[in-house]
Order: structure tokens, then C-alpha cells, then sequence
């Protein structure tokens, strides 16, 4: 593709593909993918000669930087187009000017990308990167071209690899119960091979599901589960040590059921449990809920425990009495 407008970037061979054409109809009637991770950043070359990808999202408005963006999907092997909308910042009181580039090609070890050059006359402001396949947005990167700033060496227009991926298939299990109302950051999810996990990102969900299938990917301490009916994956911490090994879960977790009279949350209220542990309800949250032996979930933070009761989404802090 050729420089369009004279106020855009020109796209260069520079790019996560090892190949792509230019004008080949996106994928339409299919699901889209879900994003296992994605990158956006200024290429550079290093002393020995081979490219290098710095993650930012200001772009030094220099004549011949390179930055460019790289989405890893599932399902990649299914991909064979996608759509990239750039979008420019709005001047003159005037609306965003925007350029549709559809793209071909087979993704590398699951990514798809795309990389541009800024000119010299590219206005400086907030643009956007809208990525579609299927006929679905997937990814929308942000990111500002800002004067005064300069890349480190100049830069060729050589293919780049795909980034490496530093996250691999921890397990492939399946929900243990129904995810039923809000999934945000805090819920509990727990698989069938008595994994339980934290939700950590900032999300927002209201979601339905019985037993859905899930795919949990590990990168050290950090777990994304993509559960099978939800487009959003989910970034998590481990709440418990490995429940494969077949040593059950450790003091750090208790499981159990509240056999004592439960109408629900309350500052003060005591819980007796089916194993014989009674706790006290020690944060002021009230919650009207009648339940008989509800299941228990506690967990231990860094400042305290945690009890999450089935059917409610907010886990309230308790200690323990015996």
C-alpha cells in the first residue's frame, strides 16, 4: 500500500507476518477468536543488527520510526484475513479521518500484526488501531505520535519474527458449577480438578454458563483462563498449590459447608462449618441471602482471610474462632 493523504503513515514490510496481500476480503460468517496476548511498540535495530520491539505507546513523530502492533489469537490456524481500521486524530473541529486496510495471510505461531513508518508531516495527537476478524472488532490499540522525541538508530525494513510467547497450556478442564451474574475482579472460579482461582483484571461481565470448558494458560504467577462461551479472557491468580498432585488443598484454602443457620452477611455473624471450624464475619457488609449449608470457599490474602458463599459474588473478610 502507497502513502495515502500525505498525512499517514506508509505500511512497510516491517511486520509480525512472514506474508500478507493487500486488498483480500475479510473472513465474515465465523466466530472471531479470542486474544491470547498482543504487544504495540516502536522496532529498532539492535548493535548485532537484528530487530527489536520496545512495548510503548508514544510514538516519536521522526521521520522513519517504525512502531507497529502484534495480536496472538486462538483458533489462529481459522485465520486467514483480518481488518485493520486506522484512525487519525480529529483537526479543525472536523471528524476523525479513517483508512480500512484489509490484510491476508497465515498467522505465526498464532500472531497476526501489522507495522507502519511515521512521515515527517504526520500530525501529532491520539490515534487508533482497530483490529477486526470475523467481521468483529478484537483488539483496539491507543496510542500518541508526540514531537521532541527521536528513535534510537535508524531502521531497516526487514521481516520481523513474531514476539516469543511467554505463556504456555497449564490445563484444559472445565468449570466446577454454574457461572452465574457478574464475573469482575475478585470472583472465584473453581475447575473440576479443584484448581481455584482469583479474578485480577478490571472487568466487568454478567455472564451465564453451566460447566463451561476452560483453557488455562500459565506465565509464572499469572493465569488466563478462556472459558468456553465468554470472549473476554481472564487474567487470575492461583489460590491454591497444584490439586493435581492428589494432596488436596493446602491450609491456605478451606472448603467446606456452613452447617449453622445462614441468612446471609453481617458484621459479627459467626459461621460453623462442617468441619468443625467456626469463623466470624470481621467486614461490615450486609447481604439479606437464606441458604441451607451453603458451600464455603476461604482463602487466605496477605492481610487476612477471605470467605466467598456460593451464590454471592462479594467474599466478605472473617477470622477464625476455632
Amino acid at each position: 500500500m502507497t502513502k495515502t493523504h500525505a498525512c499517514i503513515a506508509t505500511i512497510v514490510a516491517v511486520s509480525f507476518l512472514q506474508s500478507y496481500v493487500v486488498g483480500a476480503e475479510d473472513t465474515a460468517g465465523t466466530n472471531p477468536p479470542t486474544v491470547l496476548e498482543s504487544r504495540f511498540g516502536i522496532l529498532t535495530e539492535a548493535a548485532d543488527g537484528s530487530l527489536e520491539f520496545h512495548d510503548t505507546f508514544e510514538i516519536p513523530l521522526t521521520q522513519g520510526t517504525v512502531y507497529g502492533w502484534g495480536v496472538r489469537l486462538s483458533d489462529a490456524a481459522e485465520v486467514t484475513a483480518w481488518t485493520e481500521t486506522y484512525i487519525l486524530p480529529a483537526s479543525d473541529g472536523k471528524e476523525n479521518k479513517k483508512l480500512t486496510n484489509t490484510l491476508e495471510g497465515t498467522p505465526v505461531e498464532g500472531w497476526i500484526g501489522n507495522a507502519w513508518v511515521v512521515e515527517a508531516n504526520d500530525p501529532p495527537g491520539k490515534y487508533v488501531i482497530q483490529v477486526s476478524v470475523a467481521g468483529a472488532v478484537v483488539k483496539e490499540f491507543e496510542f500518541h505520535v508526540k514531537g521532541g522525541q527521536s528513535p534510537s538508530t535508524a531502521l531497516p525494513t526487514a521481516p520481523l519474527a513474531p514476539p516469543s510467547s511467554r505463556w504456555h497450556v497449564y490445563e484444559e478442564t472445565s468449570i466446577d458449577g454454574t457461572i452465574s451474574g457478574a464475573l469482575k475482579n475478585g470472583s472465584i472460579l473453581k475447575t473440576v480438578t479443584g484448581n481455584i482461582y482469583e479474578i485480577v483484571d478490571y472487568v466487568y461481565l454478567y455472564e451465564y454458563e453451566y460447566n463451561p470448558e476452560v483453557l488455562v494458560l500459565q506465565d509464572g504467577n499469572r493465569f488466563k483462563l478462556i472459558i468456553e462461551g465468554i470472549d473476554d479472557a481472564l487474567v487470575c491468580r492461583k489460590l491454591n498449590e497444584t490439586a493435581r498432585s492428589g494432596d488436596g488443598p493446602p491450609p491456605d484454602v478451606i472448603e467446606s459447608y456452613i452447617v449453622s443457620e445462614f441468612d446471609g452477611f453481617e458484621y459479627g455473624n459467626i459461621y460453623k462449618l462442617d468441619n468443625g471450624q467456626v469463623w466470624e464475619q470481621t467486614e461490615a457488609w450486609i447481604w439479606v441471602w437464606i441458604w441451607v449449608r451453603p458451600k464455603v470457599l476461604i482463602y487466605r490474602t496477605g492481610t487476612g482471610y477471605m470467605m466467598k458463599v456460593e451464590q454471592i459474588e462479594h467474599p466478605v473478610t472473617v477470622r477464625r474462632l476455632t
